[in-house]
């Protein structure tokens, strides 16, 4: 887990955790479900995703049920 300073580092992070996380399971990423955080809505991401064939899923604004692990996480966290 990387803790931000600002929400611009999410896409340089996002490619470390991409490598570290295909480097130990030996399979590669196919899905990344974010919410509608600005700092995932971008053409840097849009184009990453493409490139590596990834597929982007959005959760529905304000509906933490469908992300409940993360849910979980975060208040942990806090």
């Amino acid at each position: 887990m990387f803790f931000l300073k600002k929400k611009d580092e999410a896409f340089e992070k996002f490619k470390e955790v991409k490598v570290r996380v295909e480097k130990e399971s030996g399979k590669r990423i196919k899905r990344v479900r974010s919410y509608n955080g600005g700092e995932f809505l971008n053409n840097k991401f849009d184009d990453f995703f493409r490139t590596h064939g990834i597929k982007h899923e959005l959760t529905v604004p304000y509906c933490p049920e469908q992300n409940s692990r993360s849910e979980r996480g975060n208040r942990t966290v806090v």
